[in-house]
Parts: C-alpha cells; sequence; structure tokens
C-alpha cells in the first residue's frame, strides 16, 4: 500500500479483526509511509512495516527491504495489493511454501503501454499465485479474456459487509448523487463534474 485506505485496503483491514484469526499473526507492509494509516485504529497486536521507498526508480531498496520482512515475518499466507504489474515481479522473493493472493486493478491489465510487462508478469504470477481477488465482474471478464489461464484461481472481491443494508423507505425527489472516495486525481472526479453538467442540462431538477 501507499499507506492510504482506499476500497481494497479498508476491505482488508475490516477481516484482519484477530478474532477471526485466533492465535495467528497479522503484519502489514506499505510501500511509502504509513499515510492515513496512522490515524485508523488498527486492532492489536497487528505489526506494521514499511519499505521506506519515495518513488519506484527505488525498486531495488524496496525489494531488499521486503526480502529483509518476509525472513522476519516468515508468512504462511501473502497478500499483496498493487495497481500496476509489476508489483508481481517481488513474487520470487516470496517462499515457494508460501500461499499467495493477489487483489488485481482493473486498470492494471488495460494499460496498453504496459501490456508487454503485464503479459510476462501474469504468465510469472499464474506459477505462484493460488487466488486473483477482482474488484467487479467487469474486471474479472478483462482479466480472463486476455489470460485465460487465470480463469480458475480468479474471483470477485466479496462484499466485507454481514449484509447488505436496506435502503431507505423514503426516496429523494428529485435523486441526489454523490460521490464515496478519496479525492485523488486517480479517482477522475473531473470526470463526475463534467457528467454532473451534462446531466443537468437535460434534466435540471437533479
Amino acid at each position: 500500500w501507499d499507506g492510504n485506505f482506499g476500497g481494497t485496503q479498508k476491505y482488508v483491514k475490516s477481516i484482519l479483526n484477530p478474532e477471526y484469526w485466533p492465535g495467528d499473526k497479522i503484519a502489514i507492509c506499505v510501500c511509502a509511509e504509513f499515510g492515513s494509516l496512522i490515524s485508523e485504529e488498527m486492532p492489536e497486536p497487528i505489526k506494521t512495516y514499511s519499505l521506506g521507498i519515495k518513488s519506484g526508480w527505488q525498486i531495488l531498496k524496496a525489494r531488499k527491504r521486503l526480502a529483509e520482512i518476509l525472513e522476519q515475518v516468515k508468512p504462511d499466507i501473502v497478500h499483496l495489493h498493487c495497481d500496476s504489474p509489476a508489483g508481481l515481479l517481488n513474487l520470487n522473493l516470496i517462499p515457494q511454501s508460501t500461499g499467495i493472493v493477489y487483489s488485481e486493478h482493473g486498470d492494471t491489465i488495460t494499460r496498453k503501454k504496459n501490456q508487454m510487462v503485464a503479459d510476462r508478469v501474469w504468465n510469472v504470477a499464474a506459477e505462484r499465485i493460488q487466488l486473483i481477488l477482482c474488484n467487479s465482474n467487469n474486471s474479472r471478464n478483462d482479466l480472463i479474456a486476455k489470460y485465460p489461464f487465470l480463469t480458475e484461481r480468479s474471483r470477485v472481491q466479496p462484499l466485507c459487509l454481514d449484509r447488505v443494508p436496506d435502503a431507505p423507505d423514503a426516496r429523494p425527489d428529485p435523486p441526489v448523487f454523490g460521490f464515496v472516495g478519496r479525492l485523488a486525481k486517480v479517482k477522475r472526479c473531473d470526470r463526475l463534474i463534467e457528467a454532473a453538467r451534462i446531466v443537468h442540462q437535460t434534466h435540471p431538477q437533479i
């Protein structure tokens, strides 16, 4: 992680409740600074580590630090979360006996400029990763359309809620549209604003 809590990070955190894993040890490793991680109340006794890198150019430093952490923690299962296929290049640092779960970002497989790299690392990943979690059915369909050999081991990430909340009885009239997420450039809030302008031209009541 980059130390900030996005949707996948919040999902992972929600299942890190030690009550679910009695007797097991849990460790979290972030790429750079801890960011909003330090403002979140992490369940005890979860241990946190940082690779301490500021940019992708420090990959060698990151690999060295990651190797040290893996040697110290000696995990039975590793969950990887990265928005770039290059993140899978660290698989060779993880012991063969360790199970690997990978959360795939939808944009990972659609970056044409990284397609050659993506093809290479996904072929490597197929030999090591036991489970691939996709954010949606569309994301999974895109993945297996490019890499059919990943069909059996890919799943859509389940909801982290016990149940879907009931919709309120009173619906706003006119309807209200909102955005929930980090105000980061990658979330493309500018598209939402532009779409709202277009919709409002023909539906001024919204």
